[in-house]
């Protein structure tokens, strides 16, 4: 294979493209109600609040048909588009550089690389996510109860935007996807943990609100997904959001 792709290599290439899979997921997640007014000042339009204001930390590891093994971790808010309801990606964190591309290329996730711990056994689970020396999401758990097998499916919004060459706005409109995710869990355990978010001047993320944890678990599954464009955001609309997403280019490292 080189750098221009045969239509053979392309048919192959795009076979994945439009249907990756993350499989044998083993993921921590801890479900918090947050401060309604915080969602609704993060959500990008024509995203808005559920009635739940809901938050979701995720940390875990995942095998894939597409960009290999990774680890990795998110902060998704409960988001409506529509009369669809999902997540919105606030912020994730790779441990490779294949998935950063892939989903920032691909879904418009906003991705960055990060050192992901992950330790998992009968007697605990414990991830975190450290980016510039400091940990930026720390979940502690200890399982309980396993519910069982199940199934079902579910959304994710991410928004594909592109910073302007000559360094002012955006390259064009930006897009905001919608990603079905079909999973089948095998383990679905109850947990009772605890979360820490923390800031940098590039990842904000202590300035998340956690009003009460609501729900903590480990699960096991896999992934299968599609993605699709849903709506166009006018550049200047979502510029704010986009550069609060990315680095503080502006600030020193």
């Amino acid at each position: 294979m080189g750098f221009v792709k045969t239509p053979s290599e392309i048919q192959a290439i795009e076979a994945r493209l439009k249907n990756p899979q993350f499989l044998n997921a083993r993921v921590v997640q801890v479900q918090f109600e947050s401060d309604p007014n915080f969602i609704r000042a993060v959500l990008p339009p024509p995203l808005g609040p559920t009635d739940s204001p809901m938050i979701f930390a995720r940390i875990g590891r995942w095998q894939s048909n597409c960009v290999g093994n990774f680890g990795g971790a998110g902060i998704y808010l409960s988001a409506r588009h529509g009369d669809t309801i999902g997540v919105y990606v606030l912020a994730m964190y790779m441990d490779s550089d294949s998935a950063v591309i892939f989903g920032r290329e691909t879904f418009g996730e906003p991705k960055k690389m990060a050192t992901v711990h992950f330790e998992q056994d009968p007697g605990t689970v414990a991830g975190s996510i450290v980016r510039h020396g400091v940990e930026l999401i720390g979940i502690d758990a200890t399982p309980g109860k396993d519910q069982g097998t199940g199934q079902g499916i579910s959304w994710a919004f991410n928004v594909k935007s592109w910073t302007a060459a000559n360094g002012v706005g955006l390259e064009g409109d930006a897009l905001l996807t919608a990603t079905q995710f079909d999973t089948v869990l095998t383990k679905n355990i109850s947990c009772d943990g605890s979360l820490r978010l923390n800031s940098t001047i590039h990842d904000p993320l202590g300035d998340v609100p956690i009003t009460r944890i609501h729900q903590v678990r480990y699960y096991e599954g896999d992934h299968s997904t599609a993605s699709k464009v849903v709506a166009r955001i006018p550049s200047d609309t979502f510029l704010p959001y986009a550069y609060g997403r990315n680095d503080d280019w502006s600030a020193s490292f």
